[in-house]
């Protein structure tokens, strides 16, 4: 799991402060180096006696986005007791609409949204479910609707979470972009993790206002959390230090963004007892070897059904992650644009629905295990190495069907007798099929080829439960209402989508045949 020991640069001199243990410690200017992460983890608690305490930070600097119950950890006071705080957001009340401008225009003079860099960790499975319930949490918490920015691979995908206002689909991504940040008051953006800690680690007028990593509560998932944050932590110590600058923009001047003021950990997949554990470990890591404030939020125990996202755009990438970011640092205070759904504003044509991508959702294995070190240029070095020792740690790639599904999804299924396929469709959840056995019994199936899809089908098991009596009206074939409905997930990952799916939801192994037909086996 880690370096060659021998490789490891220790502090010279009878002067060296000991850490965990009584070891030296860790010199901080290489990023990269994990003995600090080794001897905390596995060694022990730090000695008795505690280091000199850090000045306080002037309460000028204090993180206005995020507000800690009770308050962040100081890394400077050994005696901060480590338990992971529930961070809540300010939220406006529901349905509040952003103010009108002051110049008299018909425009709509919103404040500039809040931009959070959201990394993906080592997640349990299926990456792209947990970034999607995230963003559904945090428009649930906040009561209003929320962007959500994806950037993987070469496609750009911009949506909103919650309950939006009328909002036409756009054309080009700079339009969506600035559509996105107008409109919601918190835009999260979410790349790949390698390119992601990169962008957080720069400056410029790129930089984002929070900055937050997804992972999984195993060991895989809290050392990446823990190598992300030292990574951002030595970034920006050598940059000048955590926390807002103080630029003095005068009037009419835009203010160049703030840098974090540090990084939230949202542990998912794990019960709050698990959760705390792995946030705890964290967090003591960084406040023996590190200089940024770390946050800890409650959990996001699983994946649950919600409302559909609206999407924005859905289509190559011509930007980079940087470009994005700058993107929606550019509708800022100030800038009027024209809200759509307002009375004086041309009726927006109804959104079209947008192309569901027809590729395999993979999850963020360990790419932060061994990211872009700050000593070197190129990151793919590190990995074969790594791989050889850990080979349960090595990335994922991302593969693609090598054809698209032919047929219907009830046709792989014989179990229980041939499914007769409905018509009728989940309004929530249009991608999942819906099908009737021989004994009546609803029955709801979805593949893995969309971001949401496990989410869809929890979403269309619901509806199908709620509305079976209606369902009944539209075949002439009998239907059991009193029966619950049955789901059926089928992947191409079968050892990842059994952690996250339901229990009572049957899995089903997806292969193509050497002649190109699909075949399914239930696990």
């Amino acid at each position: 799991m880690f370096d060659d020991p021998s490789q490891v640069r220790r502090s010279d001199g009878p002067s060296s402060p000991s850490g965990p243990g009584g070891f030296p410690r860790l010199r901080t200017d290489d990023a990269n180096d994990p003995y600090d992460l080794l001897t905390d983890l596995f060694v022990g608690p730090e000695p008795t006696s505690a280091p000199e305490p850090r000045a306080p930070l002037p309460a000028s600097e204090s993180a206005p986005p995020l507000r800690n119950e009770p308050g962040p950890i100081a890394l400077g006071n050994p005696s901060a007791v480590p338990e992971p705080a529930r961070v809540t957001r300010e939220a406006p009340a529901h349905g509040s609409q952003p103010r009108r401008g002051t110049d008299g225009g018909d425009g709509v003079r919103c404040r500039g949204a809040t931009v959070e860099l959201l990394i993906a960790g080592n997640l349990p499975t299926l990456a792209a479910a947990w970034v999607s319930q995230y963003a559904r949490s945090a428009a649930a918490l906040a009561g209003e609707p929320v962007a959500l920015v994806r950037l993987t691979g070469a496609t750009l995908r911009v949506e909103i979470h919650g309950e939006p206002a009328t909002l036409a689909s756009q054309a080009t991504e700079r339009a969506a972009l600035r559509a996105a940040a107008l409109c919601c008051r918190r835009v999260i953006v979410h790349g790949e993790a390698d390119t992601a800690l990169a962008a957080a680690c720069g400056d410029g007028e790129h930089q984002p206002d929070e900055v937050s990593v997804l992972f999984g509560c195993d060991e895989a998932g809290v050392v990446s959390a823990y190598r992300a944050v030292k990574r951002l932590a030595a970034a920006w110590s050598r940059a000048g230090g955590a926390g807002p600058s103080q630029s003095g923009a005068g009037a009419g001047e835009a203010e160049l963004p703030a840098r974090p003021r540090g990084v939230t950990l949202v542990p998912i997949g794990s019960a709050a007892a698990k959760a705390a554990q792995a946030s705890r470990r964290i967090e003591d890591a960084a406040r023996s070897f590190l200089t940024a404030t770390v946050r800890c939020t409650a959990p996001i125990e699983r994946v649950t059904a919600g409302a559909p996202a609206r999407p924005l755009l859905d289509s190559a990438a011509t930007l980079s992650l940087i470009d994005v970011l700058a993107a929606l640092r550019q509708a800022a205070p100030g800038t009027s644009a024209q809200r759509p759904g307002e009375p004086d504003a041309p009726e927006p044509a109804p959104p079209e629905p947008a192309p569901q991508a027809r590729s395999v959702v993979t999850r963020a294995g360990a790419p932060l295990l061994d990211a872009v070190p700050a000593t070197r240029s190129d990151p793919a070095r590190s990995a074969p190495a790594h791989a050889a020792t850990r080979p349960t740690h090595q990335p994922m790639k991302h593969t693609h069907a090598t054809a698209p599904l032919s047929s219907s999804l009830s046709e792989l299924i014989d179990a229980d007798g041939p499914l007769v396929l409905l018509r009728a469709r989940c309004p929530h959840a249009p991608g999942v099929e819906l099908a009737l056995d021989a004994m009546g019994t609803l029955h709801a199936l979805r593949d893995d080829t969309a971001h949401d899809a496990v989410a869809d089908l929890v979403a269309a098991l619901g509806w199908a439960a709620e509305h079976a009596a209606v369902l009944s009206l539209t075949t002439t074939e009998p239907v059991d209402t009193a029966a619950a409905p049955v789901g059926h997930f089928f992947t191409r990952r079968p050892s990842e989508a059994r952690r996250l799916v339901p229990g009572s939801v049957r899995v089903h192994a997806l292969a193509q045949t050497r002649s190109g037909e699909w075949a399914a086996v239930e696990l």
